[in-house]
């Protein structure tokens, strides 16, 4: 419960962060440096609670940042920068288009290969 309202405390808005993403970015080129290409992509889309939802368009992007080292290393530098402890959650946001080959390929019983 304490850590709960420690978390509370230093509240932030997606658009505040959004404005300090580029930097967050940089913190994580300290420990990382392959992960801001990935975070370069990404996009900050919604805070809810002490859960801060970071959206990929590209699966394998989504698949990398579920990875518990790469969550780990975000988590610490979104710390550093908005001084609130918060928890990483990747979301994967299928663009349009892949969503309808994708929709057509499982009507058809098809699988779509690149």
């Amino acid at each position: 419960l304490e850590d709960e309202v420690e978390r509370s405390e230093g509240r932030f808005s997606v658009e505040d962060l959004k404005s300090k993403w580029k930097r967050c970015c940089d913190v994580v080129s300290r420990t990382n440096i392959a992960l801001p290409m990935i975070l370069q992509k990404a996009e900050p889309i919604g805070i809810y609670g002490s859960k801060v939802h970071i959206g990929f368009r590209q699966s394998f992007h989504f698949e990398m940042m579920s990875q518990k080292k790469n969550l780990d290393v975000l988590n610490a530098a979104i710390c550093e920068i908005m001084n609130c402890k918060i928890d990483v959650m990747p979301v994967f946001e299928q663009d349009e288009t892949e969503k309808v080959v994708g929709e057509l390929a499982e009507a058809f019983g098809g699988v779509i290969v690149e």
